[in-house]
């Protein structure tokens, strides 16, 4: 389950019978750029907008993944005319999606939920992706797009690789090292800690007979190495989170049934790793 920090207010309302919510896109050239056009319920086909998020690519258990989260939406034929107006329909421009609630906030605009004083308790930060690729016809226009987690799939080069087997750094040291490397025009990237890591202070550099063809493959590694696995924050930033046990609950309305891990009971089968990498 990949969590979101939300306020009490924002949980509270997911509580009540009836939860009040709108989501909104927001289109910009670049990652935190200016906005250029925000679209709406309105103007997305309903129950077409999906985000994928996935913290191992396997069934089971897995450190040292690198996934990436993918947003696909289907426009309506006015989406696609605003988006059109400015050339922001295109492969490469950023969309930043956010879900709002409304609140016990008397500052909230009862028609704009995303509006009001104080309105970030009734925030959700979805993530921010870049348009990947764009199917527009006559009938629907769907848009698919990626988190930063994608623009990692550059190749290293020669000199990158000699540069990583003659020099040692810590694991946020060679995170912000491969954030330079592949960062762009439109996407400025950065590394974030978010959670405790292990081996956060061991100095590393690749070993000479691993094979590392991407950047993205070099940070897998390095995930290997702080016990968990890497993905990008709602903002576009770089980090590497571990896995844990959080506290969920679920309103009495909602018709799902209870459970706990204390009730089951779970056996390890074993343990895979690799000898290669840093």
């Amino acid at each position: 389950v990949v969590m979101r920090d939300v306020s009490d207010s924002f949980k509270e309302s997911c509580n009540e019978y009836v939860v009040r919510s709108q989501f909104k896109l927001f289109f910009s050239s670049r990652r935190g750029g200016e906005v250029l056009v925000e679209l709406g319920i309105a103007d997305v086909v309903e129950n077409s907008l999906v985000i994928t998020s996935m913290a191992t690519g396997a069934s089971y258990f897995t450190i040292g993944s690198a996934c990436t989260s993918k947003l696909t939406f289907t426009l309506t034929r006015d989406a696609v005319d605003k988006l059109t107006a400015v050339a922001a329909l295109s492969k490469g421009m950023w969309v930043r999606v956010g879900q709002y609630n409304l609140v016990n906030d008397g500052a909230q605009d009862e028609n704009d939920y995303s509006n009001g004083g104080s309105y970030t308790l009734g925030t959700c930060k979805m993530g921010s992706f870049f348009i990947y690729d764009i199917k527009n016809t006559d009938y629907k226009c769907d848009v698919v797009c990626y988190d930063s987690m994608l623009d990692f799939d550059k190749n290293v080069s020669q000199a990158e690789l000699q540069y990583m087997q003659e020099n040692t750094k810590t694991i946020d040291g060679w995170c912000s090292y491969f954030c330079e490397r592949c960062s762009n025009t439109n996407n400025i990237l950065s590394y974030v800690r978010t959670s405790p890591i292990a081996n956060e202070t061991l100095e590393v550099c690749l070993s000479y007979d691993s094979e590392v063809n991407t950047f993205r493959e070099a940070i897998e590694f390095i995930a290997m190495l702080a016990g968990g696995f890497a993905t990008v924050t709602v903002d576009g930033e770089l980090t590497i989170k571990t896995f844990s046990r959080e506290s969920v609950s679920i309103g009495s309305h909602v018709g799902l049934m209870e459970g706990s891990f204390e009730k089951n009971i779970s056996i390890i089968s074993g343990f895979y790793t690799t000898v290669a990498g840093f």
